[in-house]
């Protein structure tokens, strides 16, 4: 089988297929069961590759680094997916992706999954303009991926304890309110 015009054979990793790519490697999340991140994933590619993603029932945060990113990095979400999408992704381009649990992104993007299925959305969209510029210079302060890794599954942590601890507030309320009843 071959793809594209350079005839690399892919090779399919965590539901992409790849040519060649000089830095690919899965990274265990730092508290493996506990962590809304089911797994992470750095990608460093050192020349021009065509890139197939497959469909998959997670939802996925991804930081890319390089040259044809606004301001030399993004950060957005890739919605459960129903297609293949294919691309060309171009030589320089780095990546972080944070594949959250089944269940965890209301808590983590305050979103239902219908607001991104099968979309590309901004993080900032979900998160907010100055939350996604806080994560954007920490990442952009990480000396290496694995680096940047660690940052990207901190911010989805913090992320979701607000969630629940917002969860947790609203229940009490709740009950506060219900005990006041007659």
């Amino acid at each position: 089988m071959r793809i594209g015009r350079n005839g690399h054979s892919p090779v399919v990793i965590e539901g992409f297929v790849h040519g060649s790519v000089l830095h690919d490697r899965h990274i265990e999340p730092s508290v493996p069961g506990a962590s809304a991140v089911a797994a992470l994933f750095v990608n460093e590619f050192d020349r021009d590759l065509p890139r197939v993603a497959l469909p998959r029932p997670e939802m996925h945060v991804v930081a890319r680094f390089g040259p044809q990113t606004q301001d030399g990095l993004d950060v957005h979400v890739l919605g459960v997916g129903e297609r293949v999408h294919r691309k060309l992704i171009r030589r320089g381009h780095r990546m972080v992706m944070a594949r959250l649990r089944l269940g965890a992104h209301e808590a983590v993007l305050t979103a239902p999954a219908t607001a991104v299925a099968g979309r590309v959305v901004a993080l900032d969209a979900l998160w907010g303009d100055a939350a996604v510029r806080r994560l954007r210079e920490r990442l952009a302060c990480a000396r290496n991926l694995t680096e940047a890794a660690n940052v990207l599954e901190r911010a989805i942590a913090d992320r979701a304890m607000r969630s629940a601890d917002h969860d947790e507030m609203r229940a009490n309320l709740v009950r506060a309110a219900a005990a006041r009843l007659p």
